[in-house]
C-alpha cells in the first residue's frame, strides 16, 4: 500500500503542536480489514495515545516516515483541545 504523502492542507496551529506520531498498517485477518498501529516517529517503537514522550512535533515524525520504511502514515494524537470525528461508511448519506 503507497504511503500518503500529502500533508500541504494541514493547517499552521496543528503543524505547530507535538502531537504528532506514525502510523503503520497491519491486517487483520479475523475482520478482514486493516487497523493502523501507533508507532513513536524516535525509534518505531509502540506509540501511545495516552504517553506524550511519544509524541514528536511535525518535522521529526515526518523524516521519521522517510527513515522507517514500514511506516505508513502521520498520526495526530488528539490531546490539549482538539478532538476528531471519524465517520465510517456514510458516502450514500451525505448531502450538501
Amino acid at each position: 500500500m503507497a504511503k500518503f504523502t500529502d500533508y500541504s492542507s494541514i493547517p499552521d496551529e496543528l503543524l505547530n503542536l507535538k502531537q504528532w506520531g506514525l502510523f503503520q498498517l497491519k491486517w487483520l485477518l479475523e475482520r478482514e480489514k486493516y487497523t493502523k498501529s501507533p508507532k513513536n516517529p524516535y525509534n518505531f517503537g509502540a506509540g501511545k495515545s495516552n504517553d506524550q514522550r511519544t509524541w514528536s512535533d511535525f518535522d521529526t515524525a515526518l523524516r521519521a516516515l522517510h527513515k522507517y520504511p514500514q511506516a505508513d502514515g502521520l498520526a495526530f494524537y488528539f490531546a490539549n483541545g482538539f478532538v476528531g470525528l471519524d465517520i465510517d461508511h456514510i458516502d450514500g448519506d451525505l448531502t450538501d
